[in-house]
């Protein structure tokens, strides 16, 4: 239960702070049947995909209007996201980006004569400090729990599920000859098209149970009238 009022309460801040262009992009997002389930269960993904959704509209707020407070909400999220789902950090430096963008547009309107943009070494030392402090608490955390992490991992790797996936070629298949990689990955979405459709709005409990036809129908009504208001 829990789970779901963080998950609601932080989606709507996200969509709250977030630019008017992508506020039904949010709220289209947060409504899909996966993730209404996902964040009413016992399960972490709720609160990352919440996260998510609130640093994405924060960065993109940072983005087009610095605003202090919305920064320091949005660092907050961040330093969470990263915490709950280390392997999410990469959203949580979205940030970063969005306020170097911010300096460097503020750059290119102080300098407009000189149409220059650049990050003084006080901007870039904030930059950094800004990293460290989303990235440390995750990262002083992994060290704390590593033995336990790698408990999990070998009780993972021991089930039949893991034992088919190499991950090691897979990473190599990645770097080494990415025209493949993207190749199959284009044939996959074009012959699996529908199965992916119904994974992310027909299906919940871990893909296992399917929606009835008119659920998928009202979700689709709720998104239709919800953009029209």
């Amino acid at each position: 239960m829990m789970n779901l009022v963080f998950f609601v309460i932080i989606t709507y801040f996200a969509i709250k702070i977030a630019p008017k262009s992508v506020k039904f992009l949010i709220a289209a997002i947060a409504l899909i049947p996966m993730a209404i389930h996902q964040s009413s269960t016992i399960s972490a993904d709720g609160m990352a995909l919440s996260l998510s959704l609130f640093v994405i509209s924060g960065s993109l707020a940072l983005a087009m209007n610095y605003k202090r407070n919305i920064l320091t909400i949005t660092i907050a999220a961040a330093t969470l996201l990263a915490l709950v789902k280390p392997t999410y950090a990469f959203i949580s430096m979205l940030t970063v980006v969005a306020v170097a963008y911010s300096y460097t547009k503020s750059t290119r309107f102080n300098n407009s004569e000189k149409r220059k943009t650049y990050l003084s070494k006080k901007s870039i030392l904030q930059l950094l400090l800004l990293v460290t402090v989303i990235s440390l608490p995750t990262l002083v955390w992994y060290f704390l729990s590593a033995e336990a992490s790698d408990n999990i991992k070998n009780l993972l790797l021991g089930s039949p599920a893991f034992q088919q996936i190499d991950a090691d070629k897979q990473k190599i298949l990645v770097i080494t000859q990415p025209h493949i990689f993207i190749i199959v990955f284009m044939k996959t979405l074009l012959i699996q098209s529908q199965e992916i459709f119904f994974f992310f709005f027909g299906r919940v409990s871990w893909v296992g149970v399917a929606l009835p036809f008119y659920s998928i129908l009202a979700n689709f009504l709720l998104l239709f009238f919800f953009l029209l208001c």
